[in-house]
């Protein structure tokens, strides 16, 4: 017996690759605000958090809010005014 192939298009498997295109397209723009957002909703998380634990873990979890959010910042800068995220900044 053999086993279907699973990279057919059009099979019962899944589905084509233009429906596969638009799914991907329409969970990206769904989830595309959390590239700016997102950062910045965990980085309260982590400072209201860090308000309840040990103080080293307060530590880190305050050192991470503060990366979070400045990644959030110069993402936003880089949506208005194409300014370069953290990974692509020159001097």
């Amino acid at each position: 017996m053999r086993l279907p192939d699973l990279h057919v298009r059009g099979s019962a498997l899944g589905p084509t690759g233009a429906q596969q295109e638009y799914a991907s397209h329409v969970m990206r723009a769904k989830l595309h605000w959390l590239r700016y957002y997102g950062g910045l909703i965990v980085a309260a998380i982590c400072l209201v958090l860090a308000s309840s634990v040990p103080p080293v873990v307060a530590y880190v979890l305050t050192i991470t809010a503060f990366v979070l959010a400045a990644e959030s910042g110069l993402a936003l800068f880089e949506k208005a005014g194409r300014a370069g995220g953290m990974k692509d900044f020159h001097q």
